[in-house]
């Protein structure tokens, strides 16, 4: 983030392993999408079931999407 000049607001973690990736997000205070290719979604958090555009994904963190 710091080299890409980002704040935590503007920036997505998007991790495969919903410990360590998730971990990481939560303690710098990022937002997290945990992708799972298999569709196993046995871990709370909040779900993106399909995805087409990178745009989607920061509306739907936003709230934009319902």
């Amino acid at each position: 983030m710091k080299l890409a000049d980002s704040k935590t607001y503007d920036t997505l973690f998007v991790g495969d392993s919903a410990g360590s990736d998730m971990g990481a997000a939560n303690a710098a205070g990022i937002d997290f999408v945990f992708i799972q290719p298999d569709g196993d979604f046995s871990t709370p958090g909040p779900r993106v079931l399909e995805l087409r555009k990178t745009s989607e994904m920061m509306m739907y963190f936003r709230n934009e999407i319902v």
